[in-house]
């Protein structure tokens, strides 16, 4: 109840999961999942051959992004995601980027012309990002501290709008 109010407050409300309407498009600029869901095992190598899992990110904010390196509204919101990232950087945040059905050539090809602060995930088989349920490109998960799936966004965001932020730190709490 708490929480209702707190949302209702910032003028984010609950009556629909569209939250977070985006006013130009009217498309959800986040969706909430209703019940939180735990997220999906996975292991991952970044391209630094670093291993991800979702055990390395309890306690951490943690947003997810599937793209590809064909995806053009993938790539248009990689930089937003970037200074998103820079953003929260003091706070427990975390941020990982799988690309869908990705060979670790075709994506290191893509991070030495574009390099990004965030770990590059190849999902080569895609095998993590059926695991997620994954329908389209981009579409992008964000988790609670306790590694719960919270919302998800399907399509292009402006990561680090204003309000995109202000929806993030109340996953904080």
């Amino acid at each position: 109840m708490l929480r209702r109010h707190f949302l209702s407050a910032l003028g984010l409300g609950l009556a629909t999961p569209q939250l977070f309407a985006e006013p130009k498009r009217n498309k959800p600029l986040l969706e909430s999942l209703g019940t939180f869901q735990p997220m999906p095992n996975f292991k991952l190598t970044d391209l630094q051959g670093n291993e991800h899992t979702p055990d390395i990110y309890r306690g951490k904010v943690l947003l997810i992004n599937f793209w590809a390196t064909w995806c053009p509204p993938c790539l248009a919101e990689m930089d937003s995601m970037a200074r998103l990232y820079e953003m929260q950087k003091s706070r427990p945040f975390g941020m990982l980027a799988i690309a869908m059905s990705q060979s670790s050539e075709q994506v290191n090809d893509y991070a030495q012309k574009h390099p990004h602060p965030y770990p590059l995930l190849p999902d080569p088989d895609g095998t993590v990002s059926q695991a997620f349920n994954v329908k389209g490109l981009p579409t992008s998960y964000l988790t609670n501290r306790s590694g719960q799936l919270v919302f998800r966004a399907q399509g292009g965001r402006k990561w680090d709008s204003e309000r995109m932020q202000r929806a993030i730190s109340l996953l904080y709490s």
